[in-house]
């Protein structure tokens, strides 16, 4: 793993370099938005993605592997830090006397495509996969991951594969999985409303996550109506404290499998080895991934 990630730092220099032969507007954009991004976030977020790519592969979790999904995400991810990279430069210079940032994420993004407003235009998922696709090429070229094209009745798409399974020890699969991408409140959330964001803290601070997800996908996004009881339904559920009953986690961890209550991860699969596989060997494969990625 060190030798990838040896090539990685390097790729990230080579290959995010700004060029000054590109003349379209949105290429220009976007390669302003990479010059200006930490090439460390970028370095992050390729190992992010190595590892989730890596976990989900053979998976029914076809958003996580897909080319397009996967890069419109990527893009996602860089577009808002480039815009809570240039908010928190303009924040420095502008707080109140508390020493608070005066301007929230959201606020800041709308008045910069007031006055950005053609840039504004070339902000959509098109964008955000072009730029996604630069982070997935540095991982091809650190011979990380490689594109496969697969075929379908209704089409054909690319996936992302890992070039070599055995990047990382075999017995660490299983804590890879389970590494978790947001964790439990110490504290009550934010309440979600009409009108603002709730959830985590830095919520509309740092990043914005909406309570409805958008889709690439979908032609239109899903708008709550005001008086929709779906705000207090989600609130009333993430406000809600919890606490593990550790008795019963350590009798699932050491006697789960014996009584079936758990998969095995370690097991493999009956059909796993097959040098060829049929379509319902496939299928059922895909199904007991996905089971233990869940788990």
């Amino acid at each position: 793993m060190d030798i990838y990630i040896g090539k990685l730092t390097g790729n990230i220099k080579k290959e995010l370099k700004v060029s000054d032969k590109n003349t379209k507007h949105d290429k220009t954009f976007i390669n302003t938005i990479i010059s200006t991004i930490d090439p460390d976030y970028i370095y992050n977020l390729c190992l992010h993605h190595f590892l989730i790519i890596y976990t989900y592969e053979n998976t029914e979790e076809e958003n996580n592997t897909l080319l397009v999904p996967v890069s419109v995400t990527i893009g996602k991810k860089l577009v808002a830090k480039y815009f809570n990279t240039l908010r928190e430069i303009e924040n420095k210079e502008n707080k109140d006397e508390n020493g608070k940032e005066k301007v929230g994420y959201l606020d800041w993004v709308n008045k910069w495509k007031d006055e950005n407003i053609q840039l504004a235009k070339v902000i959509d998922d098109n964008l955000h996969s072009t730029l996604g696709c630069k982070v997935i090429e540095v991982l091809e070229n650190c011979d990380m991951i490689k594109k496969v094209l697969s075929y379908s009745r209704k089409q054909s798409q690319y996936s992302l594969k890992i070039i070599d399974n055995n990047i990382l020890p075999k017995d660490n699969k299983t804590a890879i999985m389970s590494i978790p991408t947001k964790l439990p409140m110490i504290c009550p959330p934010k309440p979600y409303t009409c009108s603002k964001v709730g959830g985590y803290l830095l919520n509309d601070v740092k990043f914005r996550d909406e309570l409805i997800l958008n889709k690439h996908q979908f032609g239109e996004s899903s708008v709550l109506s005001k008086d929709t009881i779906m705000y207090d339904t989600a609130n009333d559920i993430s406000s809600t404290p919890f606490k593990i009953n550790i008795d019963l986690l350590n009798y699932l961890i050491f006697n789960g499998y014996k009584h079936d209550l758990l998969i095995d991860p370690n097991v493999k699969h009956k059909f796993a080895d097959l040098s060829k596989k049929s379509k319902y060997q496939l299928t059922k494969l895909s199904s007991h991934n996905s089971k233990v990625v869940m788990q």
